[in-house]
């Protein structure tokens, strides 16, 4: 079950996760994914200097790389065209920030079937402002989850493990579990 929907109040912060793979030259490269609160991207879709548009911006700012969802089922619902507008609005502000960074496509829950014609209009416009994006497709539906592999890969895929195996050792921490360090 999903926790409840975080409020959208100034306190809040994204959730992060880290990862730190050594290559084969033994050093360190570091990863640190945001999963920032959707309405910072909204609100910064809209006006570059809103207030409560400051993550986004920092987001945009200092990453090396931007993911952009795309939920199939709210486009096949009964919002479809404010839904569409906030793609396009937001692919819009991508456009004039990100500037050469890679920016990664992802149509999540592609399983639901979007009209055609809604599909093309919303790719033309993303290869309009975003020309450069690569586009995925995943689902939770999927058996072999190859949407996820594959977007995953085309994060890491400059990394270099020589065909090894990660294994994630994961050393017990008796004061709190939730601060558990892994390695690779």
């Amino acid at each position: 079950m999903f926790p409840r929907h975080t409020p959208n109040t100034e306190d809040r912060v994204p959730g992060l996760l880290h990862l730190a793979f050594r290559n084969s030259r033994n050093r360190l490269e570091d990863y640190l994914f945001t999963d920032a609160p959707g309405e910072w991207f909204s609100n910064w879709s809209t006006n570059r200097s809103a207030e409560n548009a400051k993550g986004a911006r920092w987001i945009a700012k200092f990453s090396d790389s931007i993911l952009f969802f795309i939920d199939c089922e709210e486009l096949a619902g009964e919002n479809v065209g404010t839904t569409r507008n906030s793609i396009t609005q937001l692919a819009q502000r991508l456009a004039d920030e990100v500037e050469d960074k890679r920016v990664l496509i992802i149509w999540s829950k592609h399983d639901i079937q979007l009209d055609p014609i809604i599909h093309e209009q919303i790719s033309t416009r993303l290869a309009d402002y975003l020309p450069a994006a690569k586009h995925f497709n995943i689902s939770v539906y999927e058996d072999d989850h190859l949407g996820i592999q594959t977007v995953a890969k085309e994060l890491l895929g400059r990394l270099d493990f020589q065909g090894t195996r990660i294994t994630i050792k994961v050393p017990i921490r008796a004061d709190n579990p939730f601060f558990t360090f892994r390695s690779v």
